[in-house]
C-alpha cells in the first residue's frame, strides 16, 4: 500500500486561482498517488472553497481547510507580501504528521513527487533547493555559519517531529519579531537564520526558479553541477515562478508561462484575463527593444 502524501499550502483569498493551478498541476501529474491537501488560509471565501473541491473531483484526494488565527503574527513584517506566507510555521502545531511538503502557490508540479517525499530527513528539519541570489548576500547579515547554505523556501520537505520536538517554530517567529530591521524575504530570512545550514539539499529539479541559462549561467554552474542543470531544464520536477512578474501576468516572459495557462484551463478559474493587459503593455510587450531604446543598441556597435 502506497504511502498517503501530505501536502501544505498557505494563502489568501486573492492567491486561490493560483493554488487552484498548483492542485491541479500536482494531481494531474501524480495520478497513482493518494494525498491530504491541508490548505492554510484566512478570509478564503466559502466560494474559493468550492472551486478548489471541484479542482480535487476525480482525483485521490482529500482537502482540509485549517482556518488561520492570524493575530499571532500581528508584530512581524508584512509589507507586500501579507501575512499568509506566514502560516507554514504553524505547521507543527496544526498538523499531527511526521513529515509534509511545503509548497507555495505560485508554482507548477510538472512530474512525480514520490521520490521527493521519500527522501530521508530524519536528521535535517528539512530538504529544500539553495537560493543562489540570497546566499552570499543574505548570510552575513543574518550571522548565518559561514558554511552554511541559503535555501529558497517555497519547497520545502519538513520533518514536522524534529520542528515540534526542538519547538523551531517558536524559535523562527521570535526572530521575526526582534530581528526585523535586517529582514528581506522575512520568512525565509527568519528559516535560514534560525535552521543555519541543518538542512538537506536537493537538486535544482525539485524547485527550478529561475533561467539558468544564458547570462545567469555561470552563477548556476558555481551551485549546481552539470547533471542537476540539465535535469532541471529538460525534466524539471517542480518550476517555482518567482519574482514579481508571474505567469498569470500579461507582459510576463518566463519561459514556462505556458504551463501555468495548461493548468488554469482545467480549473473553474479558467475565464481569467491579466488584469495588466491593456494597450500600453501590448504596446511595450511586441516593440523590438531597438525602436524602445535606439542609443543603448547604438552604443553596442
Amino acid at each position: 500500500m502506497k504511502q498517503m502524501r501530505h501536502i501544505v499550502f498557505a494563502t489568501d483569498n486573492n492567491y486561490v486561482q493560483h493554488l487552484g493551478v498548483t492542485l491541479r498541476s500536482l494531481l494531474e501529474n501524480n495520478k497513482d498517488e493518494t494525498f491530504v491537501i491541508h490548505i492554510f488560509s484566512n478570509g478564503v471565501t466559502r466560494k474559493s472553497k468550492e472551486q478548489l473541491e471541484e479542482i480535487s473531483v476525480g482525483g485521490k484526494c482529500h482537502i482540509e481547510f485549517l482556518d488561520v488565527e492570524d493575530s499571532v503574527f500581528d508584530k512581524v513584517i508584512t509589507g507586500r507580501w501579507g501575512k499568509a506566507m506566514y502560516y507554514r510555521l504553524l505547521i507543527p502545531e496544526l498538523i499531527d504528521e511526521e513529515k509534509v511538503l511545503y509548497l507555495d502557490v505560485d508554482i507548477v508540479v510538472n512530474g512525480p513527487i514520490d521520490t521527493l517525499y521519500d527522501m530521508n530527513i530524519d536528521a535535517e528539519y528539512i530538504a529544500a533547493v539553495e537560493d543562489i541570489w540570497s546566499d552570499q548576500v543574505r548570510k552575513k547579515s543574518l550571522k548565518m555559519h559561514p558554511d552554511a547554505r541559503y535555501f529558497n523556501s517555497g519547497v520545502m520537505l519538513i520533518n514536522v517531529k524534529k520542528w515540534r520536538d526542538d519547538s523551531l517554530a517558536d524559535q523562527i517567529r521570535e526572530f521575526l519579531t526582534s530581528h526585523h530591521e535586517m529582514l528581506g524575504s522575512p520568512d525565509q530570512d527568519a528559516l535560514n537564520a534560525i535552521i543555519n545550514g541543518r538542512w538537506k539539499r536537493l537538486p535544482l529539479k525539485y524547485n527550478q526558479y529561475d533561467k539558468h541559462t544564458g547570462k545567469d549561467k555561470k552563477a548556476f554552474e558555481a551551485s549546481f553541477s552539470a547533471k542537476e542543470l540539465s535535469e532541471a531544464e529538460t525534466s524539471p520536477v517542480i518550476i517555482h515562478y518567482v519574482g514579481g512578474r508571474k505567469p498569470w501576468h500579461y507582459r510576463s516572459e518566463h519561459p514556462r508561462k505556458m504551463l501555468y495557462w495548461k493548468y488554469l484551463e482545467m480549473t473553474p478559474f479558467r475565464q481569467y484575463q491579466p488584469n495588466d493587459m491593456n494597450l500600453r503593455n501590448f504596446i511595450s510587450k511586441n516593440t523590438p527593444g531597438i525602436l524602445k531604446n535606439p542609443l543603448r543598441y547604438l552604443k553596442r556597435s
